[in-house]
């Protein structure tokens, strides 16, 4: 597998941080963010589990996480296009670049109905009511029934 290496990016305006990895406003397209590793120093050094994945990523391409999901992309949509059901959840992967944090996943921003940055699901959860949680449960039914339905590889 060889990525894009000779687009570089410079990232500095974070939208986002996460567990394992930051989401970055793309400098030069705003209908797309960078999602890179977090750096260790920003992981309390009592969570040695996340530290250790943070420092496997960043030194070995095979346990990247970045890595494995745009690989599971290509996988998803190769030889045929992606249908709507796929479309409504996963984001288009542009590429893989570098970053002046490492590698970065180059990915569509996924807007909320208000015009900012969606949140995840585990940061919306809480404030969901019973109908919207049973959505989404009926969601993650039918798209897993659908991934299956494809034999569509699925990457930790």
């Amino acid at each position: 597998f060889k990525f894009n290496a000779v687009r570089f990016c410079i990232i500095n305006h974070l939208m986002m941080p996460a567990l394992i990895r930051r989401c970055y406003r793309h400098p030069d397209n705003a209908t797309c963010c960078v999602k890179v590793y977090r750096t260790l120093e920003s992981v309390p050094k009592s969570d040695q589990m996340k530290r250790w994945r943070i420092w496997l990523g960043n030194k070995y391409l095979r346990y990247n996480m970045n890595h494995y999901v745009f690989l599971f992309w290509q996988e998803l949509t190769k030889g045929y296009d992606i249908d709507d059901l796929f479309r409504n959840y996963f984001p288009h992967m542009d590429d893989l670049v570098e970053t002046n944090c490492g590698l970065g996943l180059v990915q569509e921003l996924l807007i909320s109905r208000y015009g900012k940055p969606a949140k995840t699901l585990a940061q919306q959860i809480n404030t969901m009511s019973r109908a919207e949680l049973d959505n989404v449960c009926e969601q993650i039914y039918h798209l897993s029934a659908h991934i299956l339905k494809r034999a569509a590889p699925i990457y930790d």
